[in-house]
């Protein structure tokens, strides 16, 4: 007799109002990507590693060869464990945040009184699971302990990205050191709009494949105003152009390294500039996350690699005036282990109290990209009209903003009959990236 499919355990529906996002609904973007974009992630590392051993064990000594083998053989089981809804199983490696998971996994277990499944739970958790076990493999190492599998798919998109780095670095240089007077509202607006487009370029999107930003950005964003379902960056302005007294801090929480990176550092520049903060706070994730996320290496490698850049002279000059930044302390990198844990915002107060409340000292809170999103609401199927204000549930440290191109089934805060109407022009709107929301919350 033949063995039940995993998709046997799934319902053949849509994800219902108010439940959790996940891949027990078969037709939904989680159950999509439980099922076929995460095992291709999986195997893409396999990949990389098969192809690159033989350079691997240059660079890192003999005794990786077989860490490569050991690696190799753990992510097939784990690719195994997901295509066949085995249980989530602990952390074994002792980092720093292992006891955190682990605990999330047995309390989660606890109230639910079964194991985590692959199908059966919270997409938002299982995805960063599956990105923490990926870790995991290269943890249990002693040569290859600090790998990054995706650091070469990283740089591969900055580097395909450098005529249009060079067009919007060009741009920058020329309105900071002009003499002319420029409107302030008008320019910080317009590097708003470049930072949230260049969310666009997320390699766990589109599975690894090239997504380098080849247009001119500036030329891009002018015609894109239509496609932002939520735009509230009038109330950004706001917000920025705020006189409160005390230090004015802004926090940027990245997402994908690469172009996106870029015009983050941009905007972040642009504010320092025009006096609208002077202190800007970064924050990355600790370990290698959803492929193309931006850890502190990725940062810092992004930057050199500007100054290395001989064709492009406003590049070189804008990493000098970065890494001056860097040593005043107007621009401080930060890695806090919540980001890679599986917990939505809301549990913040309760999990990391300290990262909480060095929020609540801040002019503004920018969330970039898709999973600061989904994290942000709970990764919640909310009706699409849903208040942003009630999504967040509790969570409000500070005046917040997300950027965020539209990659998930799960947005909020749009008119009545608006969801509809984009639907019917373009049946995929909600994951590929094409529309987005700049969703603000001021205390």
């Amino acid at each position: 007799m033949a063995k039940a499919s995993v998709s046997d355990d799934c319902i053949d529906m849509v994800t219902p109002w108010n439940e959790y996002l996940s891949a027990k609904y078969k037709r939904s973007f989680a159950y999509h990507t439980v099922r076929n974009r995460l095992p291709v992630t999986v195997t893409q590392v396999i990949d990389h590693l098969s192809r690159s051993k033989e350079a691997l064990v240059q660079t890192y000594g003999e005794g990786s060869r077989e860490e490569i083998k050991q690696i190799i053989g753990y992510l097939s089981k784990l690719k195994n464990e997901m295509q066949t809804n085995k249980p989530l199983i602990s952390l074994e490696a002792n980092e720093v945040d292992a006891s955190d998971w682990n605990n999330f996994l047995n309390t989660t277990e606890e109230r639910l009184g079964r194991p985590l499944l692959w199908f059966a739970d919270v997409w938002l958790h299982i995805e960063c699971y599956l990105y923490r076990r990926i870790r995991e493999s290269f943890a249990l190492t002693k040569h290859l302990n600090q790998y990054d599998p995706f650091r070469h798919q990283k740089e591969e998109a900055f580097t395909g990205s450098l005529q249009a780095i060079s067009v919007v670095g060009s741009y920058l240089l020329k309105l900071i050191e002009s003499d002319a007077k420029i409107d302030t509202e008008q320019c910080v607006l317009q590097f708003l709009k470049l930072s949230l487009w260049g969310n666009r370029c997320d390699l766990s999107i589109s599975g690894g494949k090239d997504i380098s930003q080849v247009e001119n950005p500036l030329d891009m964003i002018s015609t894109l105003d239509e496609l932002i379902l939520v735009n509230d960056l009038q109330k950004v302005w706001s917000a920025l152009n705020s006189t409160s007294s005390g230090p004015k801090i802004i926090d940027i929480i990245f997402d994908n390294s690469g172009y996106e990176l870029f015009s983050d550092l941009c905007l972040a520049h642009l504010l320092v500039k025009l006096g609208l903060a002077n202190k800007i706070r970064f924050h990355g994730k600790r370990v290698p996350w959803f492929i193309s996320d931006v850890m502190e290496h990725d940062f810092h490698w992004l930057i050199q690699e500007m100054a290395n850049q001989t064709r492009a002279p406003c590049l070189s000059k804008l990493s000098t005036m970065w890494k001056d930044f860097l040593s005043s302390g107007t621009w401080t990198y930060l890695t806090e282990s919540f980001w890679t844990l599986p917990y939505s915002y809301d549990a913040m107060k309760q999990i990391d109290p300290e990262l909480y409340n060095s929020f609540e000292g801040s002019k503004l809170l920018i969330f970039k990209g898709d999973l600061n999103y989904r994290k942000l609401v709970g990764d919640v199927f909310w009706p699409h009209t849903e208040k942003f204000s009630v999504a967040l549930r509790g969570f409000e440290p500070a005046p917040l903003v997300t950027l965020r191109t539209i990659k998930a089934d799960v947005v909020v805060g749009l008119q009545p009959g608006q969801a509809e109407k984009v639907a019917q022009k373009d049946t995929d709107w909600l994951v590929t990236g094409k529309y987005a929301v700049v969703s603000c919350l001021v205390k």
